[in-house]
């Protein structure tokens, strides 16, 4: 009996896995409606601007789509209009452009959240060895909605094939995290090894590679200022958060010439680990918010401290014309967690330079 109570004490105490984000699904339904149409209403959809830069009329498409994850009723929707999506790798906006009837179909792979695609072949002699090789150019994207903050940089299991499905010798190297804040996408340089002279194709190229991203944004609403100054005076700093997570207003500064702020935040235990010089920290935000709706953002933050689990920030608000502390409300952005997020590429019959 005594061993079943403790087991059970054992499982309660486990800390609870956070959900991984779910790819967003599309319903397109068109029959031989216009693309501006069928553009403006997967914008609607899915809050991100995509804009026609084909540079040629607009045409009649034809598509069913329903719970269609993004990344792929994006891609039908370029298929249909015989484009191809660009997209830009620092605010995320994705254009059509035009395709090159003489190409074939772009390289695409997608698996979840994430979108990969073969931007470049291309092939190198090395006159000091005598070595020849391959290194494909392969762009990683992501859902606008997702905000990773770093992208391994080599894949695990990365296999290549020939025409003949015959494994051919590949240099695994190590794979560090790269910080990928603030972007739509990244370009990962992949060496492959020498084909035959005769080879037209690459039989298959697959690989898996983990981002970590929060798993979703949470958004506190922390009082007034001139409130949290005064619990913070008198040692009573009040603690918001949701999920196990943490954000305490450690101190409060209304001076005349800047407003300060310090939160200490604190994660459950079970996350990812991250090195000394890896902030995780890049996209949280703290704004105020008055009676009107209108807000400030702050002006810059210093990061007093940080580990796997726990930060101090200090923000700052230098802005004129601030007010009363008593007529605004804090606000922060923060991760509810951490989550690391697997997820693979393969791309079969790819054509070689």
């Amino acid at each position: 009996m005594i061993k079943a109570i403790t087991c059970l004490l054992f499982i309660f105490a486990q800390p609870v896995v956070p959900a991984v984000p779910k790819p967003q699904t599309v319903i397109l339904t068109a029959d031989k409606v216009m693309l501006s149409t069928v553009l403006a209403d997967l914008s609607k959809q899915t809050g991100v601007p995509i804009t026609d830069k084909r540079g040629g009329p607009d045409v009649a498409i034809t598509l069913m789509l329903k719970d269609a994850p993004y990344w792929q009723a994006i891609d039908a929707v370029a298929d249909a209009a015989s484009a191809r999506v660009d997209i830009n790798p620092r605010d995320g906006h994705i254009s059509l452009l035009k395709r090159n009837e003489k190409e074939p179909s772009p390289a695409i792979s997608r698996e979840g959240l994430f979108r990969a695609a073969i931007k470049r072949i291309s092939a190198h002699h090395d006159f000091d060895n005598g070595d020849s090789a391959y290194t494909a150019l392969v762009e990683i994207a992501w859902e606008p909605r997702l905000l990773p903050l770093f992208l391994e940089t080599s894949p695990r299991g990365f296999k290549v094939a020939d025409i003949n499905a015959k494994d051919l010798p590949v240099r695994q190297e190590g794979s560090t995290l790269s910080p990928v804040d603030g972007r739509a996408s990244f370009v990962l340089e992949l060496p492959l090894p020498a084909f035959d002279r005769s080879a037209p194709r690459i039989g298959q190229l697959q690989g898996s590679l983990m981002a970590i991203a929060p798993s979703r944004m949470l958004q506190l609403t922390c009082g007034t200022l001139d409130q949290l100054e005064a619990d913070a005076k008198n040692s009573k700093s009040k603690t918001f958060g949701e999920d196990g997570m943490k954000c305490t207003i450690r101190k409060v500064v209304l001076a005349d010439d800047r407003w300060s702020v310090q939160v200490a935040l604190e994660y459950p235990p079970g996350g990812p680990a991250f090195e000394s010089y890896q902030s995780w920290v890049v996209d949280n935000e703290m704004f105020l918010e008055n009676k009107d709706g209108k807000r400030l953002a702050s002006n810059s933050y210093v990061l007093d401290s940080s580990s796997a689990r726990h930060a101090v920030l200090t923000y700052h608000f230098t802005d004129k014309n601030r007010g009363k502390p008593g007529d605004w409300k804090l606000l922060y952005r923060t991760p509810a967690s951490l989550v690391e997020i697997p997820f693979s590429f393969s791309f079969k019959d790819v054509r070689l330079p």
